[in-house]
């Protein structure tokens, strides 16, 4: 009798213990979700330089084996990062669409055509 009443307790205290558990860790240590979120950006933050699609004129030029674009109004030089597009522009004057990445000054080329 005192081997089932012993057994009965303990079958008790593992029952009691383990609906305890969850509501017991949740209190010892509760989550923070808060890093698992990204941060929120401002939607009305404009975009960055990098991404910001630009229109820039010049002659197309070869340069130390690279073909660039040479903007004489605002005396400054890109280097092209399509050497295939640029090289068919060699020579001429054109209309460059794309973005400059201003830490190499290297316009990503979207479309070039001569200016009219």
């Amino acid at each position: 009798m005192k081997k089932v009443s012993s057994l009965f307790m303990l079958a008790t205290l593992v029952l009691v213990l383990g609906v305890a558990m969850p509501t017991l860790s949740s209190a010892v240590a509760p989550q923070d979700n808060t890093q698992a979120q990204p941060p929120q950006q401002d939607k009305m933050q404009p975009p960055s330089d990098a991404a910001k699609v630009s229109v820039f004129t010049g002659k197309v030029m070869k340069a130390k084996g690279q073909y660039v674009l040479m903007d004489d109004s605002a005396k400054v030089t890109y280097a092209l990062d399509n050497q295939e597009k640029a090289k068919a522009f060699n020579g001429k004057t054109v209309k460059v669409t794309g973005t400059l990445e201003t830490a190499s000054n290297t316009i990503h080329i979207e479309n070039i055509e001569p200016t009219a």
